[in-house]
């Protein structure tokens, strides 16, 4: 059987971080075994020129990687969506397209302020152009696509809210390569929480961060330490400056997935207060390395997670979050019940499993 030839359209490949490079480095290093030849082009290749060239020079560094491709894979809907979708008319190849999330919906967040859930923000005429034009972008790009693979059943339902064909959206779930690292008992008098994750509003580190300085006085010996870069950096930093809280929270930046599996593996609970996610893999990689997990239940963590089984699942209020984590603290017994269950529960989660179905996808449409 002939090697099929895949390019892949990516924002971000290591070493920079976050779910669409890991995801992409994936896909390199196990379609091989499939019979795949991948090429990756990614946007941070033309990042440091101007905007308006930048994306030009995009367009021609995929056009020629794509010249002798069976199918494109664009590993979001906009930035290297829209160009994927340029090059697959102009040289007739089939495109797929991964959705991690709502791009529109993240840059109304984070640009303009809104305040909407993402349950809500779809079913809203938006009030700022450049929204409702980047809403217009990923529902044409995902539309002319032969398949669109998104990471949970609650994304795959957001999506078909912009008016796309459900036949078209594919659930298939991430999977990931559980991390060489367990759990350490560490006798200690603090108690270390720990949150990783991008610093965008909707992560929601500053009601996590006053939680915490409004449980300082209950349980002094609580820390909590924030792993991450993003939008939000800046304010983060001063809110703690503020509650004079330096002593206890810490912020530590972006650091390699060894260093955070090493955060993880001394953490006494791993804490996610978003209000929305399509699929975690940090809660896999916590769930794996015995992390006990306190999140919401929003989104596809619902589709990882029970409560009071393999994590505690709150509603996303800051009263939640504050009782919750005086559940966690207090109680042991929960929080190694939970810890074991999902250490059991990961090992469906397989690279195996993801490839299978992903290849069987794309052989269908190319």
């Amino acid at each position: 059987m002939k090697d099929i030839h895949i390019t892949i359209a990516t924002g971000i490949f290591p070493p920079s971080i976050g779910g669409p490079a890991s995801y992409s480095k994936m896909l390199l290093d196990f379609l091989g075994p499939y019979g795949y030849d991948v090429t990756i082009v990614t946007f941070d290749s033309v990042r440091k020129y101007p905007k308006i060239i930048r994306h030009i020079m995009y367009f021609f560094l995929l056009c020629k990687h794509s010249i002798s491709s069976d199918i494109l894979y664009a590993q979001d809907p906009v930035s290297v969506g829209l160009p994927a979708l340029c090059v697959a008319k102009l040289f007739r190849k089939p495109l797929m397209v991964r959705l991690g999330g709502d791009y529109a919906w993240e840059q109304a967040v984070g640009r303009f302020g809104c305040t909407d859930t993402l349950d809500d923000f779809v079913t809203k005429k938006q009030p700022y152009i450049y929204v409702r034009m980047l809403q217009s972008i990923q529902r044409y790009v995902v539309s002319h696509s032969q398949a669109t693979v998104v990471p949970s059943a609650y994304l795959k339902r957001i999506v078909t809210q912009w008016g796309i064909d459900e036949q078209i959206l594919h659930v298939i779930y991430n999977a990931f390569t559980p991390p060489d690292v367990r759990k350490k008992n560490i006798h200690r008098k603090t108690f270390t929480i720990v949150t990783v994750g991008r610093l965008v509003p909707w992560k929601g580190f500053a009601t996590l961060i006053d939680t915490v300085v409004t449980l300082h006085t209950s349980y002094p010996h609580v820390t909590l330490t924030i792993i991450g870069d993003g939008i939000d950096k800046e304010m983060l930093e001063k809110k703690i400056q503020q509650a004079h809280a330096e002593s206890y929270i810490q912020m530590k930046g972006a650091l390699s997935k060894d260093a955070v599996y090493t955060e993880l593996s001394c953490a006494d609970a791993f804490v996610l207060f978003t209000s929305y996610e399509g699929f975690s893999h940090l809660i896999l990689e916590a769930m794996s390395i015995g992390v006990p997990i306190l999140t919401t239940a929003v989104g596809g963590n619902t589709e990882i997670l029970r409560d009071m089984d393999n994590a505690l699942l709150i509603p996303h209020s800051t009263e939640h979050l504050e009782k919750g984590l005086r559940r966690m603290i207090d109680d042991s017994e929960l929080r190694e019940r939970i810890a074991t269950e999902a250490q059991k529960n990961v090992a469906v989660y397989t690279e195996d499993k993801m490839f299978a179905e992903l290849d069987m996808l794309i052989r269908k449409h190319i």
